[in-house]
């Protein structure tokens, strides 16, 4: 970069003149807002030393306006590209900002989103379960209900197996009174029979005595051997066949 004052080659980001020390924020603002470049300083080209017969010219009113223009356009220069660097962080950052937060909500949204998922899936699994064990609850309930019902029909059966036995046998006792009393008054009319036919040979002329036939019949070995063995109704029965 030339500077503006001598023309002196300065190197890039240099700030002050190597050759006049003239700052160089004048050179920068005239390049950044595309000003004309002014012309060399005449006091940096000129002899200072005055020709004979001529009058030095006077130093610092020119030259110091000069001066000042160029290091407020510098500055203001400065400022402006300053202004503008700040300005495109300002909107990089809010674009940054922006795009982050578009980020974070749309993470957000797929964790909703995933939760809601898991969720749904999560009660599912849940109904599917409930719809096990209730299934699981009806085959028991079902199971029960007929194992009871086959216990009630076991219990029916033995009842009215006792039931019959009972009766059975409550009909083998009427049977064997029955036979007692039919026995029992067979015998009370053999008896009275016998004791009319005595009364009756008493009132008869004397006879020689003939032995009686039933008493013979139950005292004869055959008889006896019949009935022998024999207990309760059987024997009742046996005798009565004998006497018959």
């Amino acid at each position: 970069m030339k500077c503006a004052s001598c023309q002196t080659e300065n190197g890039t980001g240099a700030k002050f003149c190597r050759g006049c020390g003239a700052s160089l924020a004048m050179r920068m603002a005239t390049i950044v807002l595309g000003a004309p470049e002014p012309g060399p300083d005449p006091e940096a080209t000129h002899d200072p030393r005055p020709v004979r017969g001529e009058r030095a010219p006077s130093r610092g009113g020119a030259s110091a306006a000069f001066r000042t223009v160029a290091w407020v356009l510098g500055f203001v220069g400065v400022m402006g590209i300053a202004g503008g660097g700040y300005y495109a962080y300002q909107q990089a950052e809010v674009k940054r900002v922006a795009e982050e937060k578009a980020a974070a909500e749309a993470a957000k949204r797929a964790e909703e989103a995933k939760q809601a998922e898991d969720a749904r899936k999560a009660e599912e699994a849940r109904k599917v379960e409930e719809a096990r064990q209730a299934d699981e609850a009806r085959k028991a309930e079902e199971e029960r209900q007929a194992r009871e019902k086959e216990e009630a029909a076991k219990r029916q059966a033995e009842s009215a197996r006792l039931a019959k036995e009972k009766a059975q046998v409550e009909a083998a006792q009427r049977a064997a009174a029955q036979a007692a009393q039919s026995a029992a008054a067979a015998e009370a009319s053999r008896r009275a029979g016998e004791a009319q036919n005595r009364a009756a040979q008493a009132q008869q002329p004397q006879k020689p005595q003939q032995p009686s036939v039933a008493p013979a019949l139950l005292s004869t070995p055959a008889n006896t051997d019949r009935c022998k063995g024999l207990k309760g109704l059987q024997l009742v029965e046996c005798k009565l066949r004998s006497l018959n």
